[in-house]
C-alpha cells in the first residue's frame, strides 16, 4: 500500500504529468503516448507509450523523487557495461532524455515494456500445482540469474531484487530496475554503503539486517546479497502464503533474532519438494566465510550466480541454458561406459593375477579420455556430475592399488641376483603401465624412507627413470 501523499505533493505530480506528456510526442519520433501513466510508491512515474512502427509497447520510467538523477545515471552505466542485453531491461536509448517540468530538469528513460512482472506472474502460478509451480518458476529464477550474472561478471551488485524488478520481456525473462545498483570493490567484490528506505527488510540478508538494527550508515554488499534476495523471490513463489522468511519469522521480533537457522528449519517443514528445499536453503544461507573450500561450502549460501547455475543445471526439465537440458549427458554417458569396460578389463588377469599390459593400457587410455572430457566441459560444475567423477576415481584408483600392491608383494620375494633384478625390472616396467607414484624408494633406503618424493613437478619418465637408478644400485650392478 502506496503511503499517502500531501495536497503539495499531489500538485507537483500534476504538474509534471502537464509539462512532460504534453511535449512529449514532440519529442520522440515514432512514439505517441497512449494518455496512460502510473506513479510508483518510490514517486516514479512511468508513462505508457505505444510505438508507431510495430505497434509494440514501451514506456518512459521518470524518477522524482531524492535519489532520481542517481537512479538514472546508475541504469545508463549499468547498460554502457553490459553489452549481451538479453535477460536485461532492454533500453532503446543510449542517453536518457531530459525534461524541464515544474521548474526543475528530470531525466527520463525510454525502454521496451515488459509484458509483466514476476509479481503479476504469482497469482498464475498458486493457480497450479506443487510440482509445475517450482517447475516453471525456478525455470524463472534461473533464466533471470543469467541477466544477473552479466551485471555481477562487471562487479555490479543490484541491490533491489525483488519479484517486481523481474519481468517477461519480449527476448524472455529478465532482472530490470538497476536505479540502487553498485560497483563492487575490485579486490574483494563488495561494496560498503548506506541501505535505503527502497531496500525492504523482507530481501535483505541476515548481515545487512544484523547490520542495520546496529544503527549502522554503512553496510557491506556483495554479490551474495543478489542471490539472497533471488532466494526470497523463490521462496514466496514456491510457499502457499507468498510470505518472505522475514514476514513469515514475525514483524514483532527482533532483527537480530533472524536467522538461518531459523530459515532452514522452516524450509524443512514446508511441502516443497527436497530439489526445491536444496536450493532455497543454498540461496537463504548464511553467507560463506572466507578460505571455505569442499564440502563445506555446501553448508552456506552460494558465494556467486555460477555456482548457482552449475547447481541448476541438474534441476529435471531446465529450460533456460540455451534450449539444453544438461548439456554435459555426453560425459554422464561416458562414465557410463568407462564402468563397464573397467569391469571387464580388470578379470584380464596372467598367470601370478597381474592384469594384463593390454588391458591396462586400454583402462588407463579411456580414464585419461574421461578425465578430459570432464575438465573441459561443464560436467565439473554440476553436482550430480562431480560425485559420478568422483566415484569413477574411487574405482580406478582402487584397481590400480590393488595391482600395486599385488607387485610388491611378488617383488619382495624375488631373489637378490642378477636374475632377479631382471625380474624385478620388469615388475617395475609393469606397475608404471597405471603411472607414478608406485615407489620401491623406500625399499632402497635403510632407514625404510624414500630418498626422494613424487610430486607433479616430476614428470613420469623421470620419476620411472629414479626408480630405476634405486633399483640398479641395490643390486650393486
Amino acid at each position: 500500500m502506496g503511503s499517502v501523499l500531501t495536497a503539495d505533493q499531489i500538485i507537483i505530480r500534476k504538474k509534471i504529468i502537464r509539462d512532460i506528456v504534453e511535449d512529449l510526442e514532440f519529442h520522440i519520433d515514432g512514439i505517441e503516448p497512449e494518455e496512460q501513466y502510473k506513479w510508483r510508491d518510490d514517486n516514479t512515474l512511468l508513462l505508457y507509450l505505444a510505438r508507431n512502427s510495430d505497434n509494440s509497447k514501451a514506456f518512459m520510467k521518470i524518477p522524482c523523487g531524492e535519489a532520481a538523477e542517481r537512479q538514472v545515471d546508475a541504469t545508463y552505466k549499468v547498460h554502457k557495461l553490459i553489452s549481451d542485453k538479453k535477460n536485461i531491461e532492454p533500453i532503446l536509448e543510449e542517453k536518457p532524455r531530459i525534461y524541464q517540468a515544474n521548474n526543475k530538469s528530470y531525466k527520463a528513460i525510454l525502454m521496451d515494456r515488459a509484458k509483466y512482472s514476476l509479481k503479476d506472474h504469482f497469482t498464475q502460478l498458486s493457480n497450479l500445482s506443487q510440482k509445475k509451480c517450482e517447475d516453471e518458476l525456478f525455470n524463472i529464477i534461473i533464466e533471470s540469474s543469467l541477466g544477473l550474472k552479466k551485471a555481477h561478471d562487471k562487479g555490479i551488485i543490484h541491490k533491489d531484487v525483488k519479484e517486481s524488478n523481474i519481468m517477461l520481456y519480449s527476448l524472455g525473462w529478465g532482472i530490470g530496475d538497476f536505479g540502487f545498483s553498485s560497483i563492487s570493490n575490485a579486490i574483494d567484490n563488495r561494496d560498503v554503503s548506506s541501505v535505503t528506505a527502497r531496500q525492504r527488510d523482507e530481501y535483505m540478508d541476515y548481515e545487512l539486517l544484523h547490520s542495520v538494527s546496529k544503527v549502522s550508515k554503512h553496510h557491506i554488499f556483495n554479490y551474495s546479497t543478489d542471490i539472497f534476495a533471488l532466494g526470497v523471490v523463490l521462496y514466496k513463489g514456491t510457499g502457499k502464503d507468498h510470505l518472505s522468511p522475514f514476514s513469515r519469522f514475525s514483524p514483532t521480533k527482533s532483527k537480530e533474532m533472524f536467522s538461518p537457522e531459523w530459515v532452514l528449519q522452516d524450509i524443512d517443514k514446508s511441502e516443497r519438494s527436497d530439489k526445491m528445499k536444496y536450493f532455497l536453503k543454498r540461496m537463504l544461507g548464511a553467507r560463506m566465510p572466507e578460505g571455505i573450500s569442499g564440502a563445506e561450502r555446501l553448508k552456506y549460501r552460494y558465494a556467486s550466480v555460477d555456482e548457482l547455475l552449475a547447481d541448476a543445471r541438474d534441476w529435471p526439465n531446465i529450460k533456460s541454458f540455451n534450449g539444453k537440458n544438461r548439456d554435459y549427458e555426453p560425459f554422464l554417458k561416458e562414465n557410463d561406459a568407462f564402468i563397464k569396460l573397467l569391469n571387464k578389463e580388470k578379470n584380464n588377469r596372467d598367470g601370478k593375477g597381474l592384469i594384463n599390459n593390454e588391458s591396462i593400457d586400454t583402462i588407463v587410455t579411456a580414464y585419461e579420455a574421461l578425465q578430459n572430457m570432464y575438465n573441459s566441459t561443464d560436467a565439473k560444475k554440476s553436482l550430480d556430475a562431480q560425485k559420478k567423477f568422483l566415484s569413477i576415481c574411487d574405482e580406478y584408483n582402487g584397481v590400480r592399488y590393488d595391482q600395486e600392491i599385488l607387485i610388491k608383494r611378488l617383488i619382495a620375494k624375488i631373489p637378490e641376483d642378477t636374475k632377479g633384478l631382471e625380474e624385478m625390472l620388469s615388475y617395475t616396467e609393469k606397475a608404471f603401465l597405471f603411472g607414478p607414484p608406485f615407489t620401491n624408494a623406500k625399499r632402497a633406503s635403510s632407514n625404510e624412507k624414500a630418498r626422494y618424493k613424487y610430486n607433479e613437478t616430476v614428470t613420469r619418465q623421470t620419476h620411472y627413470h629414479k626408480e630405476l637408478d634405486l633399483i640398479i644400485s641395490k643390486y650393486k650392478i
